[in-house]
């Protein structure tokens, strides 16, 4: 026999036993053993849901999220339809492996600023689409950082997190993030950004083949974005 929730209306960011059960996955296989607060995983129909429902709630029309490129590039539709938030790509090189420097990022701040928009976000995709590039632990360092700098949000997109070749290792943004939170107990300004400004999304389709599931994944700990995926998103599941 089902169990009873299939046949009721559950919580609009997903069912508990599912979001448990994704938090046991993501601590075991994703993020490699950090513990995965199951009230903070929030399900989507889908990753694109997840990235959108989560630009569409930091961002204003006019925004602009930083992506390091070359990146997906329906992502730019994806967030001007309904959000009208811009994109723009901090460059990177073959020259630096396809990770995105200081100075890159410093530049797409300020083409954005120029052009009269205020950035909201960075937005890491990781292992990349399209360079299958898998970023550096110095590299989300210097990204977690510069967002806390400039105050804005930080997103990593590791959608594809554990579809890679035997013998590499992608490394979550979680393990920076909780190192982090682990270290900065005192300091209350970083503890804020912390808990209130780092995002990570991701989902089944690529690493399961599953996309016919739309099981799309935000983890956060922001209690805002957590309500927020609640309240207003009911209707993209």
């Amino acid at each position: 026999m089902a169990p009873q929730w299939t046949g009721e209306y559950t919580r609009n960011r997903g069912e508990p036993n599912l979001s448990k059960g994704l938090a046991r996955y993501m601590e075991k296989y994703w993020f490699g053993g950090i513990p995965v607060d199951w009230e903070g995983v929030c399900i989507q129909n889908g990753c694109v849901s997840s990235m959108e429902g989560l630009v569409h709630l930091l961002s204003n029309p006019g925004d602009t999220v930083i992506v390091p490129g070359p990146c997906y590039s329906v992502f730019v539709v994806d967030w001007w339809v309904r959000c009208q938030t811009r994109l723009e790509a901090a460059h990177t090189s073959v020259e630096t492996n396809f990770e995105p420097t200081l100075e890159s990022l410093e530049d797409a701040y300020n083409r954005a600023v120029a052009g009269g928009s205020r950035v909201k976000a960075i937005a890491l995709i990781q292992p990349n689409n399209p360079t299958g590039r898998m970023l550096s632990k110095r590299c989300l360092e210097m990204c977690l950082k510069w967002a806390y700098e400039k105050g804005i949000h930080i997103i990593s997109d590791e959608i594809y997190a554990i579809s890679i070749f035997e013998g590499n290792q992608m490394i979550s943004m979680a393990g920076i993030w909780h190192e982090l939170l682990d270290q900065k107990k005192d300091d209350a300004h970083m503890m804020h950004f912390l808990k209130n400004y780092c995002h990570i999304t991701g989902g089944l389709a690529k690493d399961f083949g599953l996309s016919g599931f739309r099981i799309g994944i935000c983890y956060t700990y922001n209690e805002e974005v957590r309500a927020a995926f609640s309240r207003i998103f009911g209707y993209l599941l």
